[in-house]
């Protein structure tokens, strides 16, 4: 492991205590609460055949230990939510396993 590896895995408790927000992540009918930290937040506005449509999507970053639903570790999945104050998001294109920090970077769709 690289000195920035075990300094970043060191510093992941507190930098999820000072940055990161409650959040119920859900597959099918189990859920776990998790601390997510919000990374960015993209707006998006479609016109399609006259219609407006509003995406909203947001990166979080989830400590692969706190996925535990039904006694099993998971890995994000399509159709996986996210709700944080009372906003749902859903898993939509992909994850990215950050391997140094234990942790997974998630792309979500808010479901409207």
């Amino acid at each position: 492991m690289s000195a920035f590896a075990t300094a970043a895995t060191a510093a992941i408790s507190a930098f999820h205590g000072v940055f990161g927000e409650s959040a119920t992540y859900t597959r099918g009918s189990g859920s776990v609460v998790v601390t997510a930290i919000r990374v960015d937040r993209d707006i998006e506005t479609e016109v399609m055949d006259g219609v407006f449509r509003r995406s909203v999507e947001k990166t979080y970053i989830i400590k692969k230990t706190d996925l535990v639903i039904s006694s099993s570790l998971i890995i994000p999945a399509r159709s996986d939510t996210i709700t944080v104050g009372g906003t749902v998001y859903r898993y939509s294109r992909n994850y990215e396993d950050l391997i140094d920090t234990g942790e997974y970077q998630i792309l979500v769709e808010e479901v409207v």
